[in-house]
């Protein structure tokens, strides 16, 4: 997909994101997403002139940049389509975001001559069950 392809998706991703949230009169929720989408174009004008000054940053700010963008354009298209999409969404990002977690800490511990497993692996396996339960009860409104 060309570079201007991806803009014209993006751009109609997040206004047809708008113009739902707005036809539903959610005003709060379109305040939060106004002062993000502000900042987005605020790091945008910098990544630009950023690119104007053939910065060393430019490239990993511009990047960066580009990924919020998609991200934020992603999150706005689960908020203003159905409440169940809204949801799977907010299951998947639970599951990277433990993902992610455990990715950080260290699974192998070293005892001597001896390579040992990580000792709490059924604690993560049921943190990983627990997210649909999680997502479901918050999904049915039973805080």
């Amino acid at each position: 997909m060309t570079h201007l392809g991806k803009l014209a998706t993006l751009f109609g991703v997040v206004a047809f994101s708008l113009w739902q949230l707005l036809e539903r009169g959610e005003t709060a929720m379109l305040s939060i997403i106004g002062v993000v989408l502000a900042l987005l174009v605020v790091f945008s004008v910098i990544s630009f002139l950023l690119q104007r000054r053939c910065s060393p940053l430019a490239r990993e700010i511009t990047l960066r940049t580009e990924t919020w963008w998609w991200m934020v354009a992603v999150l706005m298209l689960a908020f203003s389509t159905h409440r169940i999409v809204s949801f799977v969404f907010l299951g998947f990002l639970c599951f990277s975001a433990l993902r992610e977690y455990y990715s950080l800490m260290p699974m192998k511990e070293e005892s001597g001559d001896k390579l040992l497993a990580f000792k709490d692996r059924y604690a993560v396996l049921l943190t990983y069950l627990v997210i649909p339960a999680l997502v479901t009860t918050a999904y049915v409104r039973w805080y």
